[in-house]
């Protein structure tokens, strides 16, 4: 059986990262880099170890992987009949993403520690590569479209403070605030038509 606290843990250590470093990494200086590190290798530790435990002991029916609703809780409210939930789904696809998005992440983390090294805003680049993880993995584990919208701004607005380090190229950095910015709309457009045609916003019927 596979512990919901494991997996809700996957994507909140980077987010704690996150906070942390934000609030405290310019008085931790260098150190703040490993504690990116450690806590993504922790985080794909405890994604290796939900992959071995869905693959191999968790229960099949007809030979087929089962989805795991690992958490899900109302998040917003509006009517009786109309709320948006905030969930967590495994499935065979979700699980060998989180192993791959930690990681490449770990690994982009461990290559920072010398490629930033020296760089005035060390602690501040850390402290949203760990957004852009936890960005990442709420993507892979949502379960309805209106958490993917969320993560993929979340995402667009990591990158964006990526990219503030002087050497990127300005023009890549303004390409890539208008290709997320229109996707967005885009994609929230069509989350309000499917929500008018089929009802519904989760990718399957969860009841």
């Amino acid at each position: 059986m596979i512990d919901a606290i494991y997996i809700a843990l996957i994507p909140l250590l980077p987010l704690a990262t996150f906070l942390l470093l934000g609030l405290f990494g310019k008085r931790m200086g260098n150190f703040s880099g490993i504690i990116g590190t450690t806590s993504l290798f922790i985080s794909a530790c405890l994604s290796i170890f939900t992959a071995y435990q869905y693959f191999f002991n968790s229960e099949k029916i007809d030979g087929a992987y089962q989805k795991i609703i690992a958490f899900k809780f109302v998040w917003l409210q509006f009517s009786e009949n109309v709320s948006i939930d905030m969930g967590a789904i495994l499935d065979p696809i979700s699980v060998m993403m989180l192993v791959v998005v930690t990681f490449v992440s770990l690994m982009v983390h461990i290559y920072s520690l010398g490629y930033m090294k020296g760089e005035e805003r060390f602690s501040v680049f850390f402290s949203f590569l760990s957004l852009f993880t936890f960005s990442m993995l709420g993507l892979v584990l949502a379960s309805n479209i209106f958490q993917i919208y969320i993560f993929w701004e979340l995402v667009g607005i990591s990158v964006n403070r990526i990219l503030l380090r002087p050497t990127f190229c300005r023009c890549s950095k303004q390409k890539s605030i208008y290709c997320n910015t229109f996707c967005g709309f885009r994609f929230l457009d069509r989350n309000f038509n499917s929500r008018f045609l089929f009802r519904h916003s989760r990718f399957r019927n969860d009841d």
